[in-house]
């Protein structure tokens, strides 16, 4: 089968964008791997999963906190309806490890639809959102009309439950005009700040050079714009 040119491009794009974040999910599954193996961790076995039955481990991460280690697992449950759309059943749990063995500590069941086609389709990236939670984001894409945009959706615990923080666009590639100065990959960091949550820093690089850091704080129950520093042409 022969790719046009459009195709080929979009292709090499997300292929490159999946590279900006793979040496965080390498860290991530090297460092599960090790804890797994230090503790004979198995989250189906030493966590209660029981009213999780039918659900999906889409994939877990534990810190290595004092006094004792704490983790976040994500799930999923494929929806009925198969429409562009249409997403999967999304749920979170912390736990620790305390006194020789795992426990939950907080259960959010059902957040709502997240992915398409009635499957859970994202990337996630584990973080520390604050001074004493943690949560993650999850990483889109979407393509219509030859354009390619890329976004990412923050979950944190917030009042004993995890919820949606907010959304923000991390990548833009108009595939109808390669030259586009609009098109624009980017990288994320979490800043440590003394609001609710921590900041998020985009870090912007135009196909012409320029590049802007935009700046998020969370404030009146989600992620904001606040500044954009404009580097470069």
């Amino acid at each position: 089968m022969k790719l046009n040119k459009l195709t080929l491009i979009i292709t090499l794009l997300l292929a490159f964008t999946s590279s900006l974040v793979a040496s965080n999910y390498d860290a991530i599954e090297k460092h599960n791997k090790l804890i797994s193996l230090k503790f004979n961790f198995n989250p189906t076995r030493d966590l209660d999963l029981s009213e999780y039955s039918g659900w999906k481990i889409e994939d877990y991460h534990i810190w290595n906190d004092s006094p004792n280690l704490k983790g976040i697992l994500v799930l999923s449950k494929s929806g009925k309806d198969k429409c562009h759309a249409c997403g999967a059943k999304m749920s979170v749990v912390s736990f620790e490890y305390n006194k020789s063995k795992w426990n939950i500590v907080n259960s959010t069941k059902d957040m709502g639809d997240y992915g398409e086609w009635g499957e859970f389709d994202y990337d996630i990236v584990f973080e520390r959102i604050s001074d004493k939670s943690y949560g993650f984001y999850l990483i889109s894409g979407s393509l219509h009309g030859g354009y390619s945009e890329g976004r990412i959706h923050l979950i944190g615990l917030k009042n004993s439950k995890f919820q949606y923080l907010g959304w923000i666009d991390n990548m833009f590639f108009n595939g109808n005009d390669e030259k586009d100065n609009s098109n624009y990959d980017s990288t994320i960091h979490i800043k440590k700040s003394n609001r609710e949550f921590y900041d998020v820093e985009v870090n912007k690089k135009f196909i012409n050079g320029k590049q802007i850091k935009s700046i998020f704080h969370f404030k009146n129950g989600k992620y904001s714009l606040v500044k954009n520093i404009k580097r470069g042409h």
